[in-house]
């Protein structure tokens, strides 16, 4: 549904798979530059081991100028981002059901 919605948009490109991987699409596509990454990914939930992976190659694909903004429900990762981004400003968003925190990170 979603490559039929934004087949017609430049720059707009719709993968199934996994954001451990997200250097790859960037170099497939030639993607010269990232400006954001975002994710709703569940990352209290994942392997400890997967969620260094696409942290890293998010930050890796981002580059200097870049941001990853990801909205999680507790802030238990918050220190975690914090190992792989310098610049973390946290939101919550009352609104969203349930509450929720949007992380943008940077350099």
């Amino acid at each position: 549904m979603l490559k039929e919605k934004y087949a017609h948009v430049e720059n707009v490109y719709i993968i199934h798979g996994s954001a451990e991987y997200a250097d790859k699409y960037v170099q497939q596509y030639k993607i010269t530059k990232v400006d954001y990454i975002v994710s709703g990914l569940p990352f209290t939930s994942l392997p400890l081991a997967t969620s260094e992976k696409i942290l890293q190659v998010t930050r890796e694909v981002l580059g200097s100028d870049g941001k990853f903004i990801s909205f999680q429900y507790t802030r238990l990762k918050q220190r975690f981002f914090q190992s792989f981004f310098v610049n973390i400003e946290v939101e919550k968003v009352l609104w969203n059901i349930p509450p929720a925190f949007v992380f943008t990170c940077g350099e």
